[in-house]
């Protein structure tokens, strides 16, 4: 499940820098959001190395084209119909559910592993050891996922918060009330945030909370089921 959601997390970077250049516009907050999606497809295509090369060809799903088809869709409609903030509102959902899944798997991991291989905070200065020595055991087999998941799962939650912030940021432009663009690309702001569900609280009105909590419910939904059948074929 990891290598197809990797594969969809390039996707949708490709398809929202699509949406973006089909829409025009040379402002601020275009060149920001190219920039987002930019640094932040390096990071999954990096990921995505990560997992090519722990599994084998055959051991991955087949539905890559799937994928990637679904991927590109994700991050192009909501770009081209809302802008950065349909993009930023999206990245964060799947982030979010990014971020569960792979904590599912590091608890899986660890409970058949023995004593933890370290903190998430550890394996995100440290990067993921692939010239380490071949593990000779299970136990270090799986020492080692864990650490790969972690690394993975800690540049998920950043890619998480930065599109919590600058999704909260212009909200705030559009209001009006319009901060320094710089504010929010770090996404470390925002140290009042719920640890997990999206903060509406701060968003135009009624309406536009409940569509974001809306759209976040479908797209954390899809991601689950497309979880599922990665899993299965």
């Amino acid at each position: 499940t990891n290598h197809a959601g990797e594969t969809g997390a390039v996707h949708i970077y490709e398809g929202a820098l699509c949406a973006l250049s089909v829409r025009g516009g040379a402002d601020a907050e275009a060149a920001a959001a190219d920039n987002f999606c930019r640094r932040h497809r390096e990071a999954e295509a990096a990921h995505l190395a990560i997992f090519d090369e722990l599994l084998p060809a055959p051991m991955r799903t087949r539905l890559v084209p799937v994928w990637r088809a679904m991927g590109f869709a994700l991050g192009f409609a909501p770009t081209l119909l809302a802008g950065p903030r349909g993009l930023y509102a999206t990245v964060e959902s799947v982030e979010r559910f990014v971020c569960d899944h792979y904590k599912t798997q590091i608890d899986y991991v660890d409970a058949n592993a023995g004593p933890s291989c370290g903190t998430l905070d550890d394996d995100k200065r440290g990067g993921v050891r692939r010239g380490d020595a071949p593990a000779e055991n299970l136990a270090a087999a799986n020492a080692e996922l864990a650490r790969v998941l972690r690394y993975c799962c800690a540049d998920e939650r950043e890619h998480m918060e930065q599109a919590r912030a600058e999704r909260r940021r212009l909200a705030t432009t559009l209001r009006g009330n319009t901060p320094p663009l710089s504010r929010g690309t770090s996404g470390t702001e925002d140290d009042d945030r719920p640890e997990d569900g999206l903060s509406h609280g701060d968003d135009d009105d009624t309406s536009t909370s409940w569509g974001l909590r809306l759209w976040d419910a479908i797209v954390r939904t899809g991601s689950a089921i497309g979880a599922e059948v990665a899993r299965r074929v």
